[in-house]
């Protein structure tokens, strides 16, 4: 029983691998360990430059919503729920049709917001918690990316040891 575990330690401390133990004569250099971190943090890089576009992209759209509504004209026209169009008349005399599709209104009753004399640019608002929710994913999720990087490039299991005093150096 004591030989096989002796063999078995032996074993072990003869292996040549990183993180072996006695063995181990492996030793990173500030090169390597740079570019072992970089490799690990590539994901949470792509995941949080994705959540910036997606917070900019809301942060883009939900201004120009609001540029459109309280800069505009509000004009509140009949809607049938379930319709993907409504009709309207314009200040012009002219009669326009405007897609209001992504309104999610069960009302008889829906408000359409242009601006100036676009009255085929008007539009209904998007509704009201889709924005937040975007803006609370984007920034949890990019904020546990931003955690995961630092603790990357932070973190001291990727040590340098340095030839003159045989210290580890992080």
């Amino acid at each position: 029983m004591n030989d096989i575990f002796l063999k078995d330690r032996m074993a072990r401390d003869a292996a040549d691998y990183e993180g072996s133990g006695v063995g181990s004569a492996r030793v990173f250099n500030k090169r390597e360990v740079r570019k072992q971190k970089i490799e690990e943090a590539k994901l949470p890089l792509l995941i949080l430059a994705i959540m910036v576009g997606v917070f900019l992209l809301t942060l883009h759209l939900h201004m120009g919503e609001l540029m459109v509504r309280f800069g505009g004209t509000a004009v509140t026209v009949p809607y049938h729920p379930g319709d993907a169009t409504v009709h309207f008349t314009a200040p012009d005399g002219n009669r326009y049709i405007i897609n209001v599709s992504k309104a999610g209104c069960k009302k008889q009753e829906i408000t359409l917001y242009y601006r100036k004399e676009d009255y085929q640019g008007a539009t209904v608002m998007t509704v009201w918690w889709l924005f937040p929710i975007c803006y609370l994913l984007s920034l949890g999720v990019g904020g546990a990316m931003g955690w995961s990087i630092y603790k990357v490039f932070h973190d001291t299991k990727h040590a340098v040891q340095k030839a003159e005093n045989r210290k580890f150096d992080d």
